[in-house]
């Protein structure tokens, strides 16, 4: 499908603009002036065959209504994307997807409107410049699947209004800035699937800090001490030296923790150590009253029966290569329950219904069932 500048001008009124995997002709100068909400897509895997289909800087330079937008699978310039964050004064939402070409964001002006920001697939993507800083209504900021990011600026600590910052699959992170806990507002914080090996000290100061991602961060070997506040914390690492205690986060209401050995991943391949031991147990895990999700995989870990038992809130419990040599009753509100590569040979379900021999699946396909199952796998 082509769309020409002179069939966009017939709408000389249009604010909203969705064109899905189009051709471009013509100068689109001047006719774009009252848009609000713009999306311009082509299908992922697609966009490389295309780099015909790109946008002219002029072309951008008259989008100053404009409060939302969606450029996914164009390979727009460093130039184009200048001129879109200075020439759209209005904008809120920002969201670019698949890039080979740009290696560095733009200078951020700081009349800037922005409050979300999602930078997905930049693969050239290096360095964020200093002025993202300045972007002082930002709440939610995302760079996505950003292999070549190393590090970010210390003015990230400038956002004091941000709430979520996702890192996730920018496997060339190693670390974050200590300016990250001058961020008062954070709720949600993501770096999984990067190399970042510490967490900050001063991660107890994310008072209002909810959800924590630590999921496939192969570096990490402990915790620095974390905020009470965390109702969600996901932890997955290959080089855990020690089953962390977990005692004084009383808020949680999931929990996933694991040494990295219910995954695909082969460590010797990836330059991981064989972890093939660990040093503590889950004695404290009683504490966590409020626990609803719990995965927990360590291999040749004694499980607290009797801590378990205690946790009247949970529905959902998998655990895998803890020795369990028995269970004497569970909660009874448990709706799915998953046992696989432990040590027992007996377990009693009290308060549950029969349990069914299903196939097992992964742990991900957790979700909508409304009937109490069991699996078991020794």
């Amino acid at each position: 499908m082509t769309v020409t500048s002179e069939q966009i001008k017939r709408f000389p009124r249009l604010q909203f603009l969705w064109l899905h995997n189009v051709t471009f002709q013509g100068d689109f100068t001047g006719c774009l002036s009252e848009l609000k909400w713009i999306c311009l897509v082509y299908p992922y895997g697609i966009y490389r065959e295309r780099r015909n289909q790109h946008l002219e800087a002029t072309n951008l330079l008259h989008l100053e209504n404009v409060v939302v937008a969606n450029l996914s699978g164009i390979e727009i310039t460093k130039d184009v994307l200048d001129s879109l964050i200075k020439g759209a004064r209005k904008l809120k939402v920002l969201t670019i997807y698949g890039n080979t070409l740009i290696s560095k964001t733009p200078t951020f002006p700081e009349y800037s409107n922005l409050e979300k920001l999602t930078i997905i697939g930049f693969q050239s993507l290096m360095k964020i410049d200093c002025s993202i800083g300045k972007l002082r209504w930002l709440t939610d900021l995302r760079f996505e699947h950003c292999p070549s990011i190393k590090k970010l600026p210390e003015q990230i600590g400038e956002l004091q209004n941000l709430q979520c910052l996702c890192l996730k699959y920018c496997c060339g992170l190693i670390e974050l800035p200590a300016s990250v806990s001058k961020i008062k507002s954070l709720t949600e914080l993501d770096v999984s699937y990067t190399k970042i090996a510490e967490m900050p000290s001063t991660m107890s100061k994310f008072r209002q800090l909810q959800t924590l991602n630590l999921d496939l961060c192969h570096e990490i070997q402990e915790l620095p001490k974390l905020p009470i506040s965390l109702t969600t914390l996901r932890l997955t690492s290959l080089s855990l030296q020690t089953v962390p205690n977990l005692s004084y986060f009383t808020n949680l209401v999931k929990l996933l923790l694991s040494d990295g050995k219910d995954r695909e991943l082969l460590p010797d391949e990836d330059g991981y150590p064989s972890n093939e031991f660990q040093t503590g147990d889950l004695g404290w895990i009683g504490s966590l009253t409020k626990l609803s999700n719990l995965y927990v995989c360590f291999i040749n870990v004694r499980a607290p029966t009797t801590e378990l038992s205690s946790l009247s809130l949970l529905k959902k419990l998998v655990l895998k290569g803890l020795d369990l040599p028995t269970f004497e009753h569970l909660p009874s509100n448990l709706i799915f329950l998953k046992l696989y590569e432990t040590g027992g040979k007996q377990v009693h379900l009290d308060g549950l219904p029969p349990s069914e021999k299903e196939t097992p699946f992964l742990p991900t396909s957790l979700g909508k069932s409304k009937e109490n199952k069991v699996y078991t796998n020794n």
